[in-house]
């Protein structure tokens, strides 16, 4: 990778790590930069795809309810991890430091789809990614657990290492890119 694509996207995962902070969904702020809502709504929707695609695999196979609904965001999850792995065993070590970072902003989405779980299951038509009424994944799998009480620790927990990820993986970037190898 060229040293002028290594800075293109270490400039592009900077604005986004200080951006995120905010106007992070968690903490109630919304942004009002159309540039940042633009990266935001692109992230989404790709991790959005994902995360739906790891549920449909498990439609497919008939897995058990629990299994079928926690198989969204394990998909959502292993995807950037895959990316990750495969980069890193390639000795690409840029490329593997994009994924991990993307890794964090996929398990940030995780915390903040744990942090809207409550005890009600169901998400109506109107906030559904199908128009259609759905079971609330973290919800369903909290209460299952019986651990609904635990989400704001368990959101709060996966908040903190998404952001961890995504400053190493940042840090990492630069390291690499500043490394006189290239």
């Amino acid at each position: 990778m060229s040293k002028s694509t290594k800075l293109t996207i270490l400039i592009f995962t900077t604005i986004i790590f200080i951006l995120y902070p905010k106007c992070d969904p968690l903490v109630g702020e919304h942004c009002n930069n159309s540039l940042y809502n633009t990266i935001h709504f692109m992230i989404y929707s790709g991790l959005l795809i994902v995360h739906e695609a790891g549920h449909g695999v498990c439609h497919i196979l008939h897995t058990p309810l629990p299994i079928s609904i926690a198989n969204g965001t394990i998909f959502q999850l292993l995807f950037p991890y895959g990316v990750y792995l495969y980069y890193k065993r390639k000795k690409e070590y840029f490329g593997s430091y994009i994924a991990l970072f993307f890794l964090g902003l996929s398990l940030h989405y995780t915390a903040w789809y744990i942090a809207s779980a409550s005890s009600n299951l169901f998400v109506s038509a109107e906030h559904s990614f199908l128009g259609s009424p759905g079971i609330h994944d973290f919800s369903y799998l909290l209460t299952y657990f019986g651990i609904l009480k635990y989400k704001d620790i368990i959101s709060n927990l996966s908040h903190l290492i998404a952001y961890i990820l995504m400053l190493y993986a940042l840090i990492r970037m630069i390291f690499n890119y500043l490394d006189k190898k290239d």
